[in-house]
Parts: structure tokens; sequence; C-alpha cells
């Protein structure tokens, strides 16, 4: 009997990622991979999480402080600048809301681990909104939510309460105006009046006054407001709205942009450079300010659950998204279990699995450029790391093919043998119909010959890692049929 032997290659572990169609179809190519990334077509280690790093009085002393563990576990976080007249400088703060309902703060420059209460400030009584303004020449952080007042914040003095306006969902600061979602009239969008964003008095004697536009559609609640270039976008669980400007009056009017079928997961709307982009039930989105377009990542099917906790935020050019996950293996998670990193520029994606994050903070500032990461019920703050650890502890690292069935479907095969450069140790799976075979392979710095006589009609590949390390540049699959 004649038989022929043929290789499969991976020379390029960066080919097509495709979870969504048939793995038939999708073949060699990757159908599911995570804490893993690709370093000009090797396969390596990807990204972790560690405890939080702050500067300890910069400029003037160069060193930093790793945070410590709180006495509270951290819900939400937020950014603070402003100018004090006291210290006669700019300042930088991170505001968190605890699960004790209180807010605190810790200055991003000069950090000793630690975390104080905001002074003269009572609980909250649910999760808020936060935005930076000017109240005349004082540069405040403000704090809406639907059952509390607004809280408005000038770091060189105490917080006050501002009784006089309604109470809000969602708030954004768009030129001289604040807008924000009125919580107890759910289609209506208020505005403040030009330059006093704590005036929301109509008076109809004055265009610079306060107002409110009524949202006629009814298709399901509004949800969350963004300034986007010219325009106030407003995400529903089933639409956008853009609320635009009369140049000549300084009145605003709404026109419907989107309707859909699929929820809108309005949290993880989010402006990223010349875009929005968000996620949806069946996918991810992108918002250009008139046109509306899907992002397909062939990464689609994993996002099969309920993503009611997915936030995100934007850092560095990239789009990060805290979210659920079903990665196929049989486990089941009650809340976000992943942390996607999108590069839309490079058409590329990372992910880390095994974190559920709660809030992203993006940074920028001088001797601070990361993102704060707050962990569900977790009493300390992290940032991403470039080893692939959590808490310490190596992460397990997948990359997983789709079904090869080498020829006709029908027809039995044998692998005989993998040849692999990896660095490092590293289990290889294959797996076919009828059996598998587990190869363990130690890590050396070049080529292996593995003997393997597999039988089997399909077969798939899978390349596991528990070590911090993982660099694999080749590895090939010889069978005979």
């Amino acid at each position: 009997m004649n038989y022929k032997e043929k290789q499969v290659v991976y020379l390029d572990f960066a080919e097509n990622f495709n979870s969504d169609d048939s793995e038939y179809i999708v073949g060699k190519n990757c159908t599911m991979r995570y804490n893993t990334k690709t370093v000009g077509g090797h396969l390596v280690e990807g990204q972790g999480l560690k405890n939080l790093i702050l500067p300890f009085f910069y400029p003037a002393v160069p060193d930093e402080n790793e945070m410590v563990p709180q006495t509270i576990t951290f819900v939400k976080l937020w950014y603070y600048t402003f100018y004090s007249l006291i210290d006669k400088k700019q300042k930088y703060l991170a505001v968190a809301l605890g699960n004790d309902n209180y807010l605190y703060y810790s200055n991003l420059h000069v950090h000793n681990g630690t975390f104080h209460k905001m002074p003269g400030c009572s609980a909250l009584s649910s999760v808020p909104d936060a935005i930076n303004f000017m109240v005349g020449t004082d540069s405040v952080i403000g704090f809406a939510s639907e059952t509390d007042n607004l809280l408005v914040w000038y770091c060189d003095a105490n917080p006050y309460l501002v009784k006089t306006t309604p109470r809000f969902r969602s708030i954004c600061l768009h030129n001289d105006r604040l807008f924000a979602i009125d919580a107890d009239n759910d289609n209506i969008v208020r505005y403040s009046a030009t330059f006093n964003p704590l005036d929301w008095t109509k008076d109809i004697s004055s265009s610079e006054d306060a107002d409110s536009i009524v949202l006629n559609d009814y298709k399901s609640s509004l949800r969350k407001l963004l300034s986007f270039k010219e325009s106030v976008y407003v995400f529903q669980d089933y639409g956008i709205s853009k609320i635009s400007g009369y140049s000549l009056t300084k009145k605003f009017y709404s026109t419907n942009i989107y309707t859909t079928t699929s929820k809108i997961y309005t949290d993880t709307a989010c402006v990223c450079g010349e875009y929005i982009y968000f996620l949806q039930e069946d996918g991810i989105y992108r918002l250009d300010g008139i046109d509306i377009q899907k992002v397909d990542f062939k990464l689609n099917s994993l996002f099969g659950l309920s993503q009611d906790d997915a936030n995100s935020c934007y850092f560095d050019g990239k789009y990060y998204l805290a979210c659920k996950l079903d990665f196929k293996d049989g486990e089941s998670s009650t809340h976000n279990n992943a942390l996607i990193e999108f590069d839309f520029e490079k058409k590329h994606f990372n992910i880390i699995k095994g974190v559920d994050i709660v809030s992203m903070l993006p940074i920028n500032i001088p001797a601070v450029h990361k993102i704060i990461i707050a962990r569900r019920d977790k009493n300390i703050l992290y940032e991403l790391s470039d080893e692939s650890k959590i808490d310490s502890i190596s992460s397990l690292k997948l990359w997983r093919s789709g079904v090869m069935t080498l020829g006709a479907i029908d027809d039995k095969k044998i692998i005989k043998e993998i040849n692999i450069y990896s660095k490092y140790d590293c289990t290889i799976n294959i797996i076919s119909n009828d059996k598998s075979a587990k190869i363990e392979v130690k890590g050396k710095d070049k080529m292996q010959h593995v003997p393997v006589n597999l039988v089997g009609k399909e077969f798939k590949l899978e390349i596991v890692s528990n070590n911090d390390k993982m660099l694999i540049k080749y590895l090939q699959l010889k069978y005979v049929l």
C-alpha cells in the first residue's frame, strides 16, 4: 500500500483567528487563544496584571510606591485634575468609590500606597457618573446619580451638594454646557446654562439658558451620554440618538441615527480617537459620527453570554474591553472573566483570561502612563504587566487550532511526528476523532523532533503552557494518508 507523506506547517501564529465559522472551514488556523500573543509571527506569553505602582513625591523624589491592601474594595474609578491655589500647581488624582459607598482619592504624583476618604462627604446611595468641569475659575469634579443630589468637589475645599439640580443617570460636558439624562424622566436629556454648569433653570428670555430635549422614539431607556466631535450621542438599550445644536439660536434637537434588535451594552461605549466603539449582543461596532459598522474579528461567538458587567476604556490607541467570554471549556462565570485588548489599526487583539474587572482608568500624565484597574471584591488596584501573571501566579496559556481533516474526511491518516522550536516547556495536545496524544515538550533553543503515531480521520491541535515564558517559533505536523 502506498502512503503519501504530507505536512502542516505553522510559521506564523498571527494567521487568522476564527471562532465564528465552522471549525472544518477554519482548519489549521486558530479558533481559541488566551494569555498569549504573537510577536513577529512567533507565539509568546501574553500580558498579565500586577499591583499598581505610582510615583512617590514626583518629581522631587525619583522613587515609586506599590499600592498596599486597603480597608475597602473598589467599585468604580475616575480621574480628576485641578489647579490648586494652595499649592500653586496642577494636581492629578485618582478618585474611587469603595464598597462602603464612600468616595476616596489618591494623588497620582504623591502616592504613599493608600487611598484617603474624601473629606466632609456622606455615603452615596448608588454608583454615580462623574465628570471634570469648571465652576467659575475652579476645576471641579461632579458626581451625578439617579438617587443622590449632584455632588461637586474642588479639592482645595470640602465637597458640596447642589440640591437645585435634577438627579441624573449619565452626564457629559459638551462645549460650554453639561448634558445629562434626567433620572426621573426616562426620555429627557437636560442641558445646563452656558458657562454655568450648575444652573439648570430654564429662562425663556435667554438663548444661553438651560433647557431640555425630549426623545420621543421610546425605543428603550436612555443610558449613557458621550460628547463626540460636534454632537452629544445618547446611547440606549436598543438605539442611538444624536443631539445637535442650531448655531444661531444655541438650542438643540435630537435625531435617531441607529436602531437595533440586539442589545447595546452601553457601559462599553467609548470615544476612541475618530470613532466610538461599543459592544452589542452580536459583536463589536464602531460609530464615526454618522455611519455605524460592525467590526468583525471572528470572535462574536465568544460573546454568547450576558454582558451587563462589561466596561471599557481607550488607551494608547487601543480599545480595552472587560467582559464575559465563553471559552468553550465548560467553565461558567457569573461576572466578567476576560480583558480584551483591541488594536483596530493593526486588526489584532489579545485576551487575558481569568480577570473580573469592574472599572478601568486610563492615565497619561507626566511619570504616569498606564491603565489603573479595579477588580471585583479586591482591596488593591492593578495595572497591566508584560509578565503573564495574575496575583503573582503564572497564567494558563492556550492556543487551539480548528478541526483539520488533512484530506478526505472519511480517510484515516496517521500523524507520524511533530517538529517544534519551543524555547520553553509546553504541552502539545493532538486530539483525533478517536484518540488523543499528550506530548510534553522540554524547552530548548533549537528544533526538536518528537514521534507521535496517532491515527484518526480528523485532528485538532492545542498548545498549552503554565510557565511564565513562552516562545514558539515553528511547529510542523508530519502525517501520512
